[in-house]
């Protein structure tokens, strides 16, 4: 009974507006002015490369392909960290940016998570096309996962991904050909 109630309360907590977990308290949902190469985050102050490319990479290849992407007279793209990553989801309280939802860049083990890193419904959320994240970042390759360049740290097989369809907190082998999604590039401008 102790245990249901506290996971109720944490449950609450960020509709209440109060921050659990790591970061500062809700995703943004702030992406939709253009900024050399994709959609500014007005908030975070990120550079989301847009329209992504509808390729399945592993997470290697991931990191390797943002680190040479070269897009809007720009070539300091990066794969984003986790937090990066949640700092887009809207519609799902649990796995926004301060979600009760523990897993994030200061707490990167599997011990971090629990039940309510698994988000909501299948395309359910307040996009268009179901997405988890503003409709300004809808694109051919829909509500998949994306890549963070978070890895694990106590499993180093394994790195964080998010699935924008169930706005869900994943962590995903590296490197077998079979365990592959796709990379969404970010850079950060200056002011």
């Amino acid at each position: 009974m102790g245990r249901m109630f506290s996971l109720m309360i944490l449950g609450w907590l960020p509709v209440l507006g109060l921050a659990v977990g790591c970061g500062d308290g809700g995703g943004s949902g702030q992406s939709g002015t253009e900024c050399p190469g994709g959609k500014l985050d007005t908030k975070t102050n990120l550079c989301w490369q847009h329209p992504i490319e509808d390729t399945l990479m592993t997470w290697q290849e991931a990191l390797d392909y943002c680190d040479s992407l070269d897009k809007g007279s720009s070539t300091d793209w990066r794969l984003p960290t986790l937090d990066e990553l949640r700092s887009l989801v809207v519609g799902c309280a649990f796995t926004i940016t301060g979600g009760s939802c523990g897993l994030c860049d200061g707490c990167a083990k599997l011990s971090c998570g629990d039940d309510s890193c698994n988000g909501s419904t299948w395309l359910k959320g307040p996009s268009s096309q179901g997405c988890y994240w503003s409709d300004e970042l809808n694109s051919a390759a829909a509500c998949f996962a994306l890549w963070s360049s978070t890895a694990v740290t106590d499993d180093a097989e394994k790195a964080f991904s998010v699935n924008f369809g169930s706005a869900t907190i994943v962590p995903k082998e590296k490197e077998p050909a079979e365990s592959t999604t796709r990379a969404r590039c970010v850079r950060t401008m200056t002011p």
